[in-house]
């Protein structure tokens, strides 16, 4: 499903997606991304995530599943890594504050990137 709706997407439609943590791991779906837009990895350590991910107000059933929160997403993160890396721009995100992800992330999209 989340191949078939990312490939709606249009050149022109100058649009920041978000995709799920899986998306880039299949179907092709991160050399998709590449050839139709601008791919970038916000990496952080697994330990990281899992504090993002248990303060955040959404919460994810996949991970509220586990009995072991952390170990899961230590796994899938290192399964996922190789798809990850072949991101364009590949930005250490864990010591950044949000200001300066988006110092960092804006010049990017005032200009085009093909």
């Amino acid at each position: 499903m989340e191949a078939a709706q990312l490939r709606t997407l249009n050149e022109n439609d100058h649009a920041v997606v978000s995709t799920g943590g899986g998306t880039p791991c299949h179907h092709h779906n991160m050399q998709w991304m590449n050839q139709h837009g601008y791919t970038i990895y916000l990496k952080m350590p697994a330990k990281a995530l899992y504090h993002r991910l248990a303060q955040a107000k959404e919460q994810r059933p996949l991970l509220t599943q586990q009995e072991d929160p952390l170990t899961f997403i230590t796994q899938h993160l290192k399964a996922r890594e190789p798809f990850y890396q072949k991101a364009r721009l590949v930005v250490d995100a864990h010591t950044l504050t949000l200001d300066d992800l988006e110092e960092k992330l804006k010049p990017l999209l005032s200009y085009p990137l093909f």
